[in-house]
Parts: C-alpha cells; sequence; structure tokens
C-alpha cells in the first residue's frame, strides 16, 4: 500500500465527521452557512498539538496531496471509461462517465473548516513561539516549506475553481479571500500578495472575472487595508513607466486596479464590467465614510493611491467610453472625479510636467466626458422615474382590480356613478375599479403619481443640483491648476493644441445648465484667465484664439440675459473686463467688438420676437460704467457706440416680429439691419442672404435675384480693401452697378476694418461662394423672365472666369449667353407681330 493512499485516507478519515455534522441542519441551508457547532469548536475548544512539523503545516501537505490523488484517480477512470467506450461496437456508445467532482468529497465545500483550523493553528503556533512579539519579524512566523505547502494548494484549487458550477466556485472563492484577509494578520504580507496575485492570475473561464471581482472586494475589506498600501507621499519621475513604479509601492491597491482594468477592456459582458467598477466604487466609498480618514492631507495620500486608474482611464487601458453602458460610465466618471478631487495638486503638477501631448489631450476629453454626463438636467431623470413610477402603480392597480374581480362584486351602473360623484373613480373606468362594499378605497394612477412625482422631483433634483456643482467645481479646480502651472507653455504658439482644449473646458462649463450657486465660481475662474493671459487672447491674430473669445463671449452674453439679477450682474462686469482687456492690449476693442456683434445676433436670431429687456439693461449698464471709468476717451466712445448699435439691432429683431404679416416693413427692416454692420462684413452679408431668402419665400424672385447680385457687389468692395487673392478687379463692380442699380446705396459708406482674424469667413467671401450666388440670381431671374438682367449677370461670370482662368465654364457661360440671346431675339419678334397685327 503506497504512503500516498495512506496519507489521502488519513486525510478523508479526518474530514469524515465535518458532513455529518452539517446534516444536522436543514436540507435548504447545508453547506450554504457555517455550522454553530463547528464554529463554536474552532473558537473554543480547538488546540492544536505540539507536533513537529506543526499541524497547520501537515494539514496543507496533507491537503495538497489529497487534491492530487483526487485529480489522478479522476483521470484513470476517465482513460477507463474512454477506452470501454472505444472497444463496444454493438450499442450505442454511452457518454463517457465523468469522474466525481472534487466537490463531492467535502474537501472544498468545508474548505472554510480547514482554513479556520490552519489560521487558528498557524496564530496559537506563533504565539507560543514568541513570534508575535514586536521585536521578530513577520518573515520569521511561517518557514519556506510551509508557505510552499500553503501556495500548492492554491495553486491545485485553481482547476476546481475554473470548472465548477458557479454557486460552488463562488464559495470556496470567498472563502479563499477570507483566509488571506485574516493571513494578512499573521504572516508575511508579501507573501500574502503573493499569493493572491498568483490566485487572481490563475483564475479563468467564464466564472472568472466574477471570482476575481468577489476575491479582490473581500480582500479589500480588510481593517488595515489603507495601512498595508503603504500610502507614502509619491513622486513621478518617468511618464511611461509610471503605473508600474506606483504598483510597487501599493500592492493591493494595484492588485485591484488591474483586474478593474482587465475586466473593463476585455470583458464583453456588460454585468461584468460593472461589476468590477462597483467593487471600486465601494472601495473609495468605504474610505471617504471611514472616520480615520477624514483630514485632507490623509485624503490626499489615499487619492494617492489610486492615482493610477487615472493614468490608466487616460493612457485608454479600460477600454473607450463609447462602448460602456450608461450606467458604467457613470460610475467609471464618478471614481475618476473623486480620486481627482482629493489628488495632491503637487502629484498633478508633476504629472503634466512629464506626460505626453496625447495623454494629456485624453485627460481633457474624459473631463469634457464627465462634465457633459454629469449635466444639471433633473428632468430628465424625473421623466424616467416617473415613466417608472407610472408603470409600478399601474400594476399594483391591476393586482387590486384582480383581487376585487375575484370577490365577484357585481356592481351596478347606478353605484358606478355614485362612486363617481364620491371621487371613487380615477381615470379608468372600468366596473372593476370600484372596490367592493367595507373594503378600502383603490387610490387611482394620477394620485398616485402626483404623490411620487412631489418626492421624486424634490429628493431627484437637491440630488442632480449637489452631484452636478460637485463635478464642476473638482473640474473647475483641477483646471485652473492646470492653467497656472502651464502657463508658460500655454501663452507659447507652439502649444494651441493644450490651450484649445483648456479653454474648451471653460467653454463647456459655461455652455451647460448649471446651478446659480455654480456660477460666480465660473466666472470669478473665467476672470483670472482674462487677466493671466491676455496677451493671448487679444493680441494674437490666431484663428484658435479668436474663436475661443467669440466663445467665452456668447456664453457668457446669455448669462447677462438671466432672470438672476446676481448672475446677471457678475455676467455684465465680466464681458466689461474683456472689453477692458482688450482695448488695453490693441488700444481698441476691434475683437470683442465683432466678437459680441456675433453673439448678440445668435441670442436674439433664437428669440425672434421677444424682447431680451434684461440683456439690453446689461449692455447699457456696460455703457454707462464705460463713461465713468478711467481709460482713454477713445474706450468710452467705441465701447457706446457697440452698445448702441446692438440696442438697435435687438430693436429691429422686436419689430420683425411684430410686423411679420407685412412682407413690406419685413423686409426694410432687413435692409435697415444689414445696413447697421458695415465694420462686421460677415453678418452684413447674412443679412442680406436672409432678405434673399425672406423674398424668394414670399415669390418676389426679381427682388431675391437683386438681393444675391448687391450682396456679391459689397463681398467684392470687402475682399479688395483686404487685399484677399480672392478679389475681383475694381472695374468688374462697374458691371456689377450695371446688374444692380441700387447697389452704389449700398456702398455710400466706406466701413473702416481692422486686419482683424475672423473677419470675412464665411463661404460667401470666397470665388466659389460668389459664383454661386451669381448662378443663384440667374436661376431667379429666369424664372421671372428677366433676360436683359440675366444676360448682365452672365458678363459677370465670364470676366470671373477670364480670371481663374477656367476656359471649359467660359465656354459654357458664353453658350448660355447665346441661349438667353436667342430667347430674347425671340421675344422680342413675337412682341413686333403682336404689334403689326
Amino acid at each position: 500500500m503506497s504512503s500516498l493512499f495512506i496519507v489521502n485516507s488519513v486525510f478523508v478519515f479526518s474530514l469524515a465527521p465535518i458532513p455529518s455534522v452539517d446534516q444536522q441542519r436543514a436540507p435548504e441551508s447545508q453547506g450554504s452557512e457555517h455550522h454553530p457547532l463547528l464554529v463554536a469548536y474552532i473558537d473554543n475548544y480547538f488546540v492544536p498539538p505540539k507536533t513537529s512539523p506543526p499541524l497547520f503545516e501537515q494539514l496543507s501537505k496533507l491537503w495538497a496531496i489529497y487534491i492530487l490523488e483526487v485529480a489522478k484517480q479522476q483521470a484513470q477512470r476517465a482513460t477507463e471509461d474512454g477506452g470501454a467506450a472505444g472497444a463496444s461496437n454493438e450499442s450505442v456508445a454511452a457518454p463517457p462517465v465523468a469522474a466525481a467532482p472534487v466537490h463531492t468529497t467535502g474537501a472544498h465545500k468545508f474548505a472554510w473548516f480547514l482554513f479556520s483550523i490552519i489560521l487558528r493553528a498557524l496564530t496559537l503556533h506563533a504565539h507560543s513561539s514568541g513570534a508575535l512579539l514586536e521585536d521578530r519579524e513577520r518573515s520569521q512566523r511561517m518557514s519556506e516549506s510551509q508557505k510552499t505547502d500553503l501556495r500548492r494548494v492554491f495553486i491545485l484549487m485553481l482547476p476546481f475553481l475554473n470548472l465548477a458550477p458557479a454557486p460552488e466556485a463562488a464559495q470556496l472563492n470567498t472563502c479563499v479571500a477570507l483566509f488571506l484577509k485574516d493571513l494578512l494578520a499573521i504572516a508575511d504580507r508579501g507573501f500574502v500578495f503573493d499569493l493572491a496575485f498568483e490566485y487572481t492570475r490563475g483564475l479563468s473561464g467564464t466564472n472568472g472575472p466574477a471570482l476575481k471581482v468577489s476575491f479582490v472586494r473581500a480582500l479589500c475589506d480588510y481593517e488595515h487595508y489603507i495601512a498595508v498600501n503603504l500610502p507614502l507621499p509619491d513622486r513621478i519621475d518617468v511618464g511611461p513607466q509610471l503605473t508600474q513604479k506606483l504598483w510597487q509601492k501599493h500592492l493591493f491597491v494595484g492588485l485591484l486596479l488591474d483586474v478593474v482594468a482587465a475586466i473593463c477592456a476585455t470583458d464583453a459582458s456588460p454585468v461584468n464590467r460593472l461589476l468590477a467598477v462597483n467593487t471600486l466604487r465601494a472601495s473609495l466609498q468605504s474610505h471617504d465614510v471611514d472616520v480615520r480618514y477624514q483630514d485632507a492631507a490623509v485624503r490626499e495620500r489615499i487619492s494617492g493611491l489610486y492615482f493610477p486608474f487615472i493614468l490608466m482611464f487616460v493612457a485608454g487601458r479600460l477600454g473607450p467610453l463609447a462602448n460602456k453602458t450608461p450606467e458604467e460610465k457613470q460610475t467609471l466618471l464618478l471614481c475618476f472625479i473623486h480620486i481627482l478631487t482629493h489628488t495632491s495638486r503637487q502629484l498633478l503638477h508633476q504629472w503634466w510636467t512629464k506626460e505626453s501631448q496625447v495623454h494629456l489631450k485624453q485627460f481633457f476629453f474624459i473631463l469634457n466626458e464627465c462634465v457633459r454626463t454629469f449635466e444639471y438636467n433633473p428632468m430628465a431623470d424625473v421623466e424616467a422615474k416617473m415613466l417608472e413610477a407610472k408603470a409600478k402603480s399601474m400594476a399594483a392597480l391591476q393586482v387590486s382590480v384582480d383581487a376585487g374581480s375575484v370577490r365577484g362584486k357585481k356592481i351596478s351602473r347606478k353605484e358606478k356613478k355614485e362612486a363617481k360623484r364620491a371621487g371613487k373613480i380615477g381615470t379608468l373606468s372600468s366596473a372593476a375599479s370600484l372596490t367592493p362594499e367595507g373594503s378600502p378605497v383603490i387610490p387611482t394612477v394620477s394620485a398616485n403619481l402626483r404623490r411620487e412625482h412631489v418626492a421624486v422631483t424634490e429628493h431627484d433634483t437637491q440630488r442632480a443640483a449637489h452631484l452636478c456643482q460637485e463635478v464642476s467645481l473638482t473640474i473647475l479646480d483641477t483646471l485652473m491648476g492646470f492653467m497656472v502651472d502651464m502657463e508658460k507653455r500655454l501663452s507659447g504658439e507652439e502649444d494651441e493644441v493644450y490651450m484649445e482644449d483648456a479653454f474648451s473646458l471653460f467653454i463647456v462649463l459655461l455652455q451647460i445648465a448649471q446651478a446659480d450657486s455654480f456660477l460666480p465660481h465660473i466666472f470669478r475662474a473665467v476672470r483670472s484667465i482674462v487677466y493671466i493671459y491676455s496677451k493671448l487672447l487679444f493680441l494674437h491674430n490666431g484663428k484658435a484664439q479668436v474663436s475661443i473669445v467669440g466663445q467665452l463671449t456668447y456664453y457668457i452674453l446669455r448669462h447677462c440675459n438671466a432672470n438672476n439679477a446676481s448672475v446677471r450682474s457678475q455676467a455684465t462686469s465680466l464681458i466689461y473686463l474683456m472689453l477692458r482687456k482688450n482695448f488695453q492690449e490693441r488700444n481698441n476693442i476691434s475683437r470683442m467688438k465683432l466678437q459680441m456683434t456675433i453673439a448678440v445676433e445668435r441670442m436674439v436670431q433664437a428669440t425672434l420676437g421677444k424682447e431680451d429687456s434684461h440683456l439690453r439693461r446689461s449692455l447699457l449698464a456696460m455703457s454707462a460704467y464705460a463713461k465713468t471709468d478711467k481709460v482713454p476717451s477713445p474706450y468710452a466712445a467705441e465701447v457706446d457706440e457697440l452698445v448702441r448699435k446692438l440696442v438697435t439691432s435687438m430693436e429691429n429683431h422686436v419689430r420683425m416680429g411684430q410686423y411679420a404679416y407685412d412682407p413690406e416693413i419685413t423686409a426694410e427692416l432687413f435692409l435697415q439691419t444689414s445696413f447697421s454692420y458695415t465694420n462686421s462684413p460677415d453678418l452684413r452679408v447674412t443679412w442680406l442672404s436672409q432678405l434673399a431668402e425672406f423674398h424668394k419665400k414670399n415669390r418676389a424672385l426679381e427682388e431675391s435675384a437683386q438681393c444675391k447680385i448687391v450682396m456679391c457687389g459689397i463681398v467684392c468692395m470687402y475682399l479688395q480693401m483686404l487685399n484677399s487673392p480672392d478679389q475681383i478687379a475694381p472695374a468688374h463692380l462697374i458691371a456689377f452697378r450695371n446688374a444692380a442699380p441700387t447697389l452704389p446705396d449700398h456702398l455710400k459708406e466706406i466701413p473702416h476694418l481692422d486686419t482683424e482674424e475672423g473677419i470675412c469667413t464665411i463661404k460667401q467671401f470666397t470665388r466659389d461662394g460668389l459664383y454661386a450666388e451669381l448662378q443663384d440670381a440667374i436661376s431667379l431671374l429666369k424664372q421671372r423672365e428677366q433676360y436683359e438682367l440675366a444676360m448682365e449677370v452672365y458678363r459677370l461670370l465670364t470676366r470671373y472666369f477670364v480670371l481663374l482662368p477656367l476656359c471649359l465654364c467660359l465656354c459654357l457661360c458664353l453658350c448660355l449667353c447665346l441661349c438667353l440671346c436667342l430667347c430674347l431675339c425671340l421675344c422680342l419678334c413675337l412682341c413686333l407681330c403682336l404689334c403689326l397685327c
């Protein structure tokens, strides 16, 4: 008889009493919970015998040998069954008989008992040998052979965990996690981490992701989890290998983040991914509510432990956000924001200076996603929950109706009417909605929804507002730190990418719906940025700078029209500061004049016919304050002129809404508005284009064509003033006057244009745009049979094609002119014949 067989028999004999004790309970609870009798035995009566080697070492060795022996027997049985099935040819081959799974023997079913015995024996042995004294190292509490035997047990368990049914695998996995968590208090923690790392690496199959997450969640529930991870101040030296270096210092946090990242990036199941992300969220939440970690400096250290999560997120190791479910995306971003909230500013500064441009760009993209995901829009959540509440109320009502119908109460039509007068019938008029006599009245769906609507609205509105404000404040604080730390790099023209990403985040914070309590913070932040980056915003002529100023102006001006007086006042003062800084940097307000004009146009177009009294008062307040401000005299005059034009434009918009029924007055208002934008070519041409469309809509085709020809003449004038490569020779302007006799009236006032970037950028200020508008004018004139004017426009097109030159287009244009001449001659002949007749 082999020694392995004897060892196996001894181990099986030692486990024999455990199932018999467990069978004394109810069948449905057997194996699912720890039997109180076995727990009491371990805690109160078990004392390991003084043997050499110690009991826990012998038990680990016997357990490993037992698992190997059972696996060997199963392999032999599988081979024998396979050979017997292959030798049988006369009958239908039966499926091979699977070897008895390991869990049927009780070794894994009662693993908690074995782990408890090993742990208690190890603790009592260390205590009796003096290994628990403070002057003794943890590495001396277990010998190398003891560690090897315990490691073998863990490795041999993995095949069972990967192949066993989910409930049994989960039960054993929990036992392993709890054993390792308890082992942290006694054994060498480096050894425990090695066991945990090897164990999680070995988990695979369909149960693998769920088992990993459950294991890590239990392990992170250790009482001294933070102390084990050594929350020391971190210093970032090398960017590419930063994550690995941090994990070497913080072992268990590294294991948690590694499991979460692997599942989020590779697992196709949204359930597993959400489970992993919620594990990280639960860990962060437990630290947040722990009374030991409420100090700000302590929270900075804890966030430093989880800082690799931000690095993994930025590097794309968690997978693209577009592939995440809404709940998963929201949880990931919440974890990101929570870690960022408490991260040391010094650590962030070190990371910003070391990180690559691609990762920093991704960092701003994630911040942008955070702002938009947690936007203050409570009505969307309320509507969704109202629909859910309505479904629940309908289901509850149906159950009550069914219960009433079972009682068999027959209700007459007269009783229905009386009940309806008494208010017992709601929107549903079926007889089943009436309650039998003596039973309580069933609440109607409307009544239920009203009560639930009040509760849902109040709670969710406050929660959405607080969450949006916390997220926005965190992002704003981070953004301001970045703008201050990276001032030198952002001020240079070579780092326009950083500049656009950073300023676009300010714009998004201003763009989305925000609580009124947050707006003063964003206004103060923008005010600081205007002071710090005044030269970048108002002196540089790059398209990016002009675009940033334009968007900031528009979204701040929107708040100048707010109902809240405090918000309106702060927004007005911020716009005034931008005007003042523009004048100080350029000795004029040309950039802000253009961007304010465009912004007001966008606002009034959205509210055509409505009077924006708040915006008007805000603009007038700027003009009044400019007159008292201690700035050189041209400044006040320019501000006053700008405000006067903007107010006039707003009044014209209001009148357009009032006289929408009268096409002539409306067309005149369009024309007056275009005249007011002499110094803003884009807006002037845009208004003329809208006037042409207005005439076309009212079937005034000749007037529409004239608007387009005049617009093209004005475009040529502006291009000539700016020395644009798309300009047409001055002699061609005379041809425009032949086609549009009213053009000189539009060119009376010669505008003063600065060489400002951002003007003459719309499509009409190109040769292709001019060509398209002239073609439209010819088409309209043909429909009205105005062939003489169409010929004049064709003459413009021929000169246009000669200038490029485009021979093929020129030939086509000449052919069309010839066709028009023939049509015109035919018309004249017909007229002559009619006259002779």
